[in-house]
Formats: structure tokens, sequence, C-alpha cells
């Protein structure tokens, strides 16, 4: 009886042994269609594994079809690396924090993806990752405080018009100096030199804009600025032709 009761248990456990194994031959298949490196690599090794003993022909024309994905996308990776460490290269001796941040950790992400990228591409790699951590801040979104972009707040033809008080270099026509290498010329002014600029700006803004509503006192109900009128349905008619006159009048002595 106890024999008999094993042989059904037997048979169970073959049956789903045999549907495990074709479902890993199925994922293997469609990670190498959707060339998903990581995916088809462990999916491969579990996939030799099970067909040490015996494979089919199929299984055989999978695994086979996998090993050729992951050269593949090696070779790729590989050519993409080199394309950018050429392009790093290239940049100004000053350049874009925001594009030095992105193309490192285009940079870092390849190298992950590469198989083996050897001894020279790897400390260029590094050297990489190093400067950008020093210079343009966190590698990756929200980590830490983001350095401010100012030069992107005022127009280009506005970058040069004051003197800056960093580096020395003359209003009208000098750009700013790159601090670690004398001679070089840095691709956008120093923060010191446009900050101003831009405060002038944010002053001129504040004086043109018109006042809001709950920046008056509500003649109605005595409300203070930022106080909201004790009516439900919105502040009291006095207070909004309030704001209305004072915005007038700040026109009119502008």
């Amino acid at each position: 009886m106890g024999a008999a009761e094993e042989r059904p248990r037997a048979r169970g456990g073959g049956w789903q042994e045999a549907e495990a194994r074709r479902e890993l031959f199925a994922s293997l298949e469609q990670a190498v269609a959707e060339k998903r490196a990581g995916k088809v690599k462990k999916l491969l090794r579990h996939a030799k594994t099970a067909a040490k003993d015996a494979c089919s022909e199929e299984e055989s024309r999978v695994i086979d079809a996998a090993d050729g994905c992951l050269t593949a996308i090696a070779a790729a990776t590989s050519k993409r690396l080199n394309t950018l460490l050429d392009d790093l290269d290239q940049l100004p001796p000053d350049p874009d924090p925001d594009v030095l941040r992105i193309k490192v950790r285009e940079l870092l992400r390849a190298a992950s993806e590469a198989s083996s990228i050897g001894p020279h591409r790897q400390a260029k790699v590094e050297a990489w990752k190093e400067r950008v951590r020093h210079t343009a801040g966190p590698l990756q979104p929200g980590q830490g405080k983001s350095l401010p972009q100012l030069h992107r707040q005022v127009t280009r033809k506005r970058w040069l018009e004051r003197r800056c008080p960093r580096c020395g270099a003359n209003s009208g026509h000098q750009q700013c100096a790159v601090d670690t290498m004398p001679g070089e010329m840095r691709r956008v002014p120093h923060d010191e030199r446009l900050k101003p600029i831009i405060d002038e700006r944010r002053e001129q803004q504040r004086l043109r804009r018109p006042w809001r509503v709950y920046e008056v006192t509500c003649p109605d109900c005595g409300q203070e600025p930022e106080q909201r009128c004790t009516t439900s349905g919105g502040p009291h008619r006095s207070r909004v032709e309030l704001a209305k006159e004072y915005t007038r009048l700040k026109k009119a002595h502008s």
C-alpha cells in the first residue's frame, strides 16, 4: 500500500519538473528576444545546469541563441563604452555639471553591463567617477543638494555685462577664468557674476506684480495679511477691490 502511494507522487513530481523546465527555457527565449542581458545571464545559468545531463535539440538551440545574444550585447556595450569615454575626453575643461553628470552616469551603466572592460578602461571609468563626485555633485537624482545653474536663468547676451567679483573678469567681453586651470576660460560665467542680475530681475518682478488678495487687511472682517476672511465663500468683495487699488497705485508709481 505504501509503495503504491509513492508511485503517483513520483509521476506527479516528474511532471512538475518537466513543466518548470519548459517554463525556464521559454523565459530564456523571451529574454533573448528582448535582449535583456541581466535576465539572459541569470536564466542561462539555470538552463545550462538543467541541461547538463540531457538536452533536447530545442533546448540546445535556445542555449546557443542565449550565448550568441550575450556575445553580441557585450560587443555593443564595449563599443558604446569606448564612445562614451571619447565623448567625455572631448568635453571642455569646465563642462556643464549636468552634462558631465549625465554622461558619467551612462558610462557607469555601460561599464556595469560589460562583461570585462580591462584595467585601462577601468582606470578611466574610476577617474571620471571621482571627477564628477568633486565637480558636479551626486550621480543619482535626489542625492544631496544640486548645484545652482544660474547661467540657465540669464540670457547669454547678459552673461558678461558685469565684472566678475570672483575671478576679476572685466565687464562687456571678458569670459570668466577656470579656477583650477590658469589660462583656461570657463564655458559659462561664475555664479557670483550672474547672481546680481537675477536678484535685480526678481526685485523688478516683485515691484511689478499685482497685490494678492490675502496680502492686504480685509476692510470688512479685519483679517490680517495671510489670514483668510471669516466667510465660507472666499474673501470679501471689499478686500478684492482693495488689492486691485493697491496694484493700480503700484503701477502708477513704477
